[in-house]
């Protein structure tokens, strides 16, 4: 990013100005807000960013030419520990002729970057870096969502993909800035676009492009969602962001050994009632580990905290023979579906020995 040119020192009676200020507009803004906005919380979608060039460019006038695409909608409710995210069905996004090929998105950056407003009308960033961001960013970022400033950014005229620069999207996302904001569009470039996810060819083929991480929310604290999307040649793209949950491998085990070297035997993973998450939500004929299904599930208290837990019991040869343990494995992954159509995931440390 550009170096911010240094800001003239403020004078004690330039500061009690600016204050008077900040102060009355506060007053009008709460005055003026619709009767009860700040309980009900808002919806806000969530965005697949991915570089045309090998990095995003956060520095030159001009930016770097980007795909953006939603692929979901970030809801919120009471606040971070309620945060779900419901996702659209896959899509296609036809790649510009004579611009870039397939293979040219190999090692590219990209990034998902999503929005919600909490009951208590805080907006929350997510992003898959867990560096602090500035609170007037990410309002900034939900407020042009909302206003559908970004989707005009993503399609053209006539409904096709536009490929937007990465200053275009900073620039509409700083147009909702809060007055008197210390922000500026670089700050906005500098953080949205901050990543450390590139795309990869599959196998090292041409077959498809995927990428996996986390999603944080800001001001940090634990991740609070996994995500992982592909492309394939013809620009269609899939999706998950899944709700990270809590995971007990060998429920009521002192250690999580795993014998892989018998020729039968059952592994038991729990999926943990939090305060924020039922298990008993999740559809038990979708749990998996590496591809394969659970053979059996129960709802027992295995952590006895007077809540209902998901214990999901699997076959080790199977596992086994499907690649999801082996000795080198240090932790395994569950994942799930919920009612709703929403997803989980969780993982767990484990040995597993011969």
């Amino acid at each position: 990013m550009t170096p911010m040119t240094p800001m003239t020192p403020m004078t004690p009676s330039t500061r009690s100005r600016r204050f008077a200020v900040a102060l009355l507009l506060l007053a009008v803004a709460f005055a003026t807000a619709p009767a009860g906005h700040a309980a009900e919380g808002d919806d806000g979608p969530v965005y697949l960013i991915v570089s045309l060039e090998d990095a995003f460019d956060i520095v030159s006038n001009q930016g770097s030419p980007v795909i953006l695409v939603k692929i979901g909608t970030l809801t919120g409710g009471g606040g971070i520990g309620d945060a779900r995210i419901v996702r659209d069905p896959p899509a296609a996004i036809p790649f510009p002729e004579h611009q870039f090929t397939f293979s040219d998105l190999q090692d590219n950056a990209t990034t998902i970057v999503g929005a919600f407003r909490a009951s208590d009308g805080v907006e929350h960033l997510m992003t898959p870096v867990p560096d602090p961001i500035p609170s007037d960013v990410q309002t900034a970022f939900f407020d042009a969502a909302a206003a559908g400033a970004l989707d005009d950014l993503a399609v053209d005229a006539q409904g096709n993909p536009a490929f937007p620069s990465t200053r275009d999207i900073a620039e509409a996302i700083a147009d909702h800035l809060p007055l008197l904001s210390l922000y500026d569009v670089d700050d906005v470039l500098e953080h949205v676009f901050a990543t450390d996810a590139t795309l990869h060819l599959q196998d090292g083929t041409t077959a498809s492009v995927d990428a996996e991480g986390e999603l944080f929310p800001h001001d940090p604290d634990e991740p609070l969602f996994h995500y992982s999307f592909s492309f394939d040649e013809e620009g269609t793209f899939s999706s998950d962001v899944c709700l990270l949950v809590s995971v007990d491998v060998a429920p009521g085990a002192s250690t999580n050994t795993v014998n892989i070297g018998k020729k039968n035997g059952s592994l038991a993973i729990a999926i943990l009632t939090t305060d924020a998450f039922d298990a008993a939500d999740v559809d038990e004929a979708t749990v998996e580990v590496g591809g394969v299904p659970a053979d059996r599930t129960s709802l027992e208290d295995v952590d006895k905290d007077g809540d209902d837990d998901l214990v999901c019991h699997f076959d080790v040869p199977t596992l086994v023979d499907a690649g999801a343990i082996s000795t080198t494995t240090t932790k395994l992954f569950i994942d799930a579906e919920t009612a709703d159509g929403g997803c989980v995931r969780g993982g767990d440390a484990v040995d597993g020995i011969d």
